[in-house]
């Protein structure tokens, strides 16, 4: 697969080694701290700077990892310059995305738990159809319970193109957060995860509870089907890859499947 130059920002590898503190018979292994980032890489990282501001998030995204970048990486990013500044402007704003106060969507506020103003803020990006997202699936109803006053749980939609009616259970759980039921309608699609037809979307909207005919009208006239792909397109932002997938206050985690794996994210201090 070929390496994109939002890849490069989004992904650390090792870092640099570098020239011992003094010539010295013996070998002496480098420290994180003695780490410094090739030439090609300080003038990646400077143009970038240069161009974005020295405070902005692409300038503090570029310093952090071109420090492990080898210089044939930098070199080719580099010569293609104007396309990985694009890269790294995107994924800056995908993860700005990710921490902003206001989660919206072009329709409002995207489907969330917890105070808008908890210290932490974890963003779930799932879809109905994936037997891995089924299972994941708890994770929201144990941060609802244990930690309510501490996350705030965001819910985004990212639906494979392998699973033919992903997109349309997307909508429809966006139908019914429109409603005000979005997490009893996802439990019912999560817990129904080999049925995801318009009949079956149609009949869980009944079981959960919605006005039928209402819920019927958006899948029909495409409501939020935008908003889908803006999640969507979110998700590329930011080099989204598998479902299920967690961000804790922007940083991508490892989704947890557990209570105590929950908690290693909540209880770590993680910053943006």
């Amino acid at each position: 697969m070929r390496e994109t130059a939002a890849t490069c920002f989004a992904v650390a590898l090792v870092v640099a080694a570098c020239k011992p503190h003094s010539p010295q018979p013996r070998v002496v292994a480098p420290s994180l701290a003695d780490a410094r980032p090739p030439a090609n890489c300080q003038i990646l990282r400077n143009r970038l700077c240069a161009q974005f501001g020295q405070g902005s998030d692409v300038c503090a995204m570029a310093g952090e990892q071109t420090r492990s970048f080898s210089p044939e990486r930098c070199a080719a990013m580099l010569a293609r310059y104007e396309h990985t500044a694009a890269s790294a402007l995107r994924f800056a704003e995908g993860k700005q995305a990710l921490t902003a106060r206001e989660q919206s969507t072009p329709h409002g506020a995207a489907p969330s738990l917890g105070k808008a103003d908890a210290p932490l803020t974890i963003v779930i990006f799932a879809d109905f159809d994936d037997d891995e997202c089924s299972r994941g699936s708890p994770v929201a109803t144990a941060i609802k319970n244990l930690y309510a006053d501490r996350v705030r749980l965001v819910f985004r939609q990212f639906p494979l193109a392998t699973h033919a009616n992903a997109h349309l259970a997307a909508q429809a759980s966006l139908a019914a957060h429109a409603q005000g039921k979005f997490w009893a309608y996802c439990e019912v699609l999560f817990g129904n995860p080999q049925d995801h037809s318009r009949a079956a979307l149609e009949r869980y909207a009944q079981a959960a509870g919605l006005d039928l005919g209402r819920f019927r009208k958006a899948l029909d006239q495409k409501t939020f089907a935008a908003d889908v792909d803006a999640d969507i397109e979110l998700g590329r932002k930011v080099n989204l890859g598998k479902v299920p997938a967690m961000f804790a206050n922007g940083k991508s985690v490892r989704f947890p499947y557990g209570a105590d794996e929950l908690a290693s994210v909540v209880e770590q201090p993680i910053s943006p």
